[in-house]
């Protein structure tokens, strides 16, 4: 087996390209060195987690070096006008890595949960169907954000391609300037990411 530097060397390295191969344009191929990015590390035992969808304008100068693999690939997903694969790839990720990380921590050779469901369309239609809500999931790509609205009764979930509401920061502010901006935040927020999808709340 190979040392634990070098495995994240090479994780690091499958990430990377698959970020270069974004910028490029190139969807196929970034999800492809994605792919195996996972793959590598479910391999390895190592745990990617995905990225908060909801930090942007709490995020650090440094949130596009740490944009994991699961955020990419759903970029790359997205891009190829993949929306439904795109959406439950994190929230699939997501549930499979706290599962490992507490497998691992607890040194379970066999899965205590059985066998992880993986979150499907039909089960959020059903979800949405039952509780009579209507559920809205956001997603930020590198240029705009996703976003999926599931209403109840409603077969076909409404897709979008929103304006990102401000910027990611340039440097850490401290805490009286960011309560400066809150209202500001908010109104934005509103007017990009709420406003457009109105009729379908």
């Amino acid at each position: 087996s190979q040392e634990p530097k070098t495995q994240h060397a090479l994780l690091h390295a499958y990430c990377g390209l698959g970020r270069c191969l974004l910028k490029e344009g190139k969807y196929k191929q970034a999800e492809t060195a994605l792919r195996k990015n996972l793959e590598k590390a479910a391999a390895f035992g190592i745990f990617h987690q995905p990225h908060p969808p909801s930090t942007w304008e709490l995020s650090s100068k440094y949130d596009d070096d740490y944009k994991d693999c699961y955020s990419l690939l759903q970029c790359a997903l997205v891009e190829q006008k993949r929306s439904e694969e795109a959406w439950l790839i994190v929230e699939n990720g997501r549930g499979k890595m706290v599962v490992d990380a507490l497998r691992k921590q607890h040194n379970l050779k066999d899965d205590p949960f059985g066998v992880l469901a993986h979150l499907t369309y039909d089960a959020i239609r059903d979800l949405s169907t039952r509780l009579q809500v209507t559920l809205v999931h956001y997603a930020e790509l590198d240029s705009d954000v996703a976003c999926w609205v599931v209403q109840p009764g409603v077969q076909k979930i409404a897709f979008q391609r929103l304006k990102k509401p401000f910027k990611r920061r340039s440097k850490e502010w401290e805490s009286d300037e960011l309560m400066s901006q809150t209202h500001d935040t908010l109104q934005a927020a509103q007017r990009e990411l709420i406003a457009p999808i109105q009729d379908l709340l």
